[in-house]
């Protein structure tokens, strides 16, 4: 994890996250006023949804090493998505960590299985 919090520390890389978590709020705050009740507390939590989705597509483009124009593109659509983002990234981290899990466990049962038979 060193190397995680080390390159996201880097300045050009802290410049882009700031301004794509900023085109996030953008995309964030035009779904807030396509919508019809507006409070305090709805926007602050649309605001900081919208931030945390964009940052989190912000580091998936990284890590796929997509181009910087469709990263911005991707930022603001998960801006705008906001919450859904977040729930469907939800689904698929659980679903990868089942499947890694049963992975690991299949491993990890076939050594243990072969404990067993040594021991007889």
């Amino acid at each position: 994890m060193k190397g995680f919090f080390s390159d996201l520390m880097q300045y050009e890389n802290l410049v882009n996250q700031i301004i794509a978590i900023s085109i996030a709020f953008f995309g964030g705050i035009t779904k807030f006023f396509m919508k019809e009740e507006y409070t305090i507390w709805k926007f602050l939590i649309s605001i900081f949804a919208s931030g945390f989705s964009g940052w989190i597509c912000y580091l998936i483009c990284k890590e796929l090493n997509i181009s910087s124009n469709l990263t911005a593109v991707i930022c603001g659509i998960g801006g705008f998505s906001g919450e859904n983002v977040l729930e469907l990234l939800q689904e698929i981290s659980v679903k990868w960590t089942k499947r890694l899990l049963s992975i690991n466990n299949a491993i990890t049962g076939v050594a243990k299985d072969a404990e067993n038979d040594d021991k007889n």
